[in-house]
């Protein structure tokens, strides 16, 4: 099976399920670092601390207002995108950033738009040496 993803819709609905089931999310926040706690014995469980900074809520305006925080929780999920080398240094070697360049073509107004369509309008894809970049496309 194949198919694709819009990343806004995408990350609209993923924010929308972690706040639905009781989520916050911190929007101009930096995560400093993340470090994992062992527990002493069997009742004091392994934990993860995350030192953040963040803007005053107050005053998100100012950027002198910004302060520390460090949270503890059992579980973290770390979605740091092209900064994961960065963040996690013993994953440098096992990744590689590339930038994918996406974009939006509106032929609504075009006097044969149905051509662009599916069923009428194929995926695409074209790469050649003279262009520095491949190209896609997936008619929705």
């Amino acid at each position: 099976s194949s198919g694709y993803v819009r990343p806004e819709k995408a990350v609209k609905a993923a924010i929308q399920d972690a706040e639905d089931n009781g989520a916050t999310i911190w929007e101009e926040t930096k995560v400093l670092s993340v470090n994992e706690i062992a527990g002493d014995d069997a009742i004091d469980h392994p934990y993860v601390e995350i030192l953040v900074q963040r803007k005053n809520i107050d005053d998100p305006t100012d950027d002198r207002s910004n302060k520390t925080e460090l949270i503890q929780t059992r579980n973290v999920i770390i979605t740091a995108g092209a900064w994961t080398s960065a963040f996690l240094p013993s994953w440098a070697s096992h990744l590689q950033v590339t930038r994918q360049i996406q974009g939006w073509i509106n032929v609504s107004s075009h006097p044969q738009k149905e051509s662009y369509y599916p069923p009428n309008m194929p995926t695409w894809y074209v790469s050649s040496p003279k262009l520095k970049l491949d190209f896609y496309g997936i008619p929705v």
